[in-house]
């Protein structure tokens, strides 16, 4: 009831518009009569105008009729929605769907589709740009955060972990190493990479080549906060 009592009131707004409208149109009409006269081809753009300005002129001889009419009968135009016939959206002839891999692809090998993503060219550049990257950052060659250069295969292991740490989610990447605990999950990773390397690759790994020096190394505090991070952005 509220909507059709908006819907009443806005008639009332639209109905000067349009009239205030059909008045400015008639000045300018005029205005350029003699103009119009001058030109062969403002003839047809006269009779443009003459059209719209009938169209409007009706527009507004329907707002004020309904300006006119109680709610009541206002309320009996509008039609029962079991009678309203509705006509849902058609995008065209169906079509089914296809499968686009080129043919020298495996579909059934999950890396296969996966090196479509990212080619195995992209691993390499990762492999030189984390290199770079650790020797710029003054990577230790000591100490249980030893580093040694990566290569393409240990890249892709790496990448493998991050989208099987984004499947199964842990409160924190140290449960994926966690073994003996009989209320947790038992995870592969480990057989995989160790905890120190993983953690040098993700302190170090980079796509783009380091064209400057890192700034300061991270405390232990913001370590600990790096992998949701980096795992999100990931």
């Amino acid at each position: 009831m509220q909507l059709f009592c908006k819907q009443i009131r806005s008639l009332d707004i639209q109905d000067e518009l349009i009239v205030e409208g059909i008045e400015n149109d008639e000045s300018a009409e005029s205005e350029n009569e003699d103009s119009d006269k001058m030109a062969p081809d403002k003839g047809k753009k006269k009779a443009k105008a003459t059209d719209k300005k009938d169209k409007k002129k009706a527009k507004a001889a329907e707002l004020a009729e309904l300006k006119k009419l109680p709610l009541e009968d206002i309320m009996e135009m509008i039609p029962d929605p079991k009678e309203v016939i509705f006509k849902p959206f058609s995008p065209g002839r169906p079509r089914e769907p296809k499968v686009n891999i080129p043919p020298n692809v495996d579909a059934t090998d999950p890396l296969a589709l996966l090196d479509l993503f990212i080619p195995s060219e992209m691993y390499t550049t990762i492999e030189e740009n984390t290199n770079l990257y650790a020797i710029t950052n003054n990577a230790p060659t000591s100490n249980s955060r030893y580093w040694r250069p990566t290569n393409e295969n240990e890249i892709h292991v790496f990448f493998g972990i991050l989208l099987y740490m984004g499947v199964h989610k842990e409160p924190n990447f140290l449960i994926y190493w966690e073994k003996g605990n009989e209320n947790a999950p038992s995870h592969a990773i480990s057989s995989h990479m160790s905890l120190n390397r993983y953690e040098n690759l993700r302190r170090y790994i980079h796509v783009s080549e380091p064209t400057q020096f890192p700034p300061e190394p991270r405390t232990e505090e913001e370590e600990e906060k790096l992998p949701t991070e980096t795992l999100e952005k990931l």
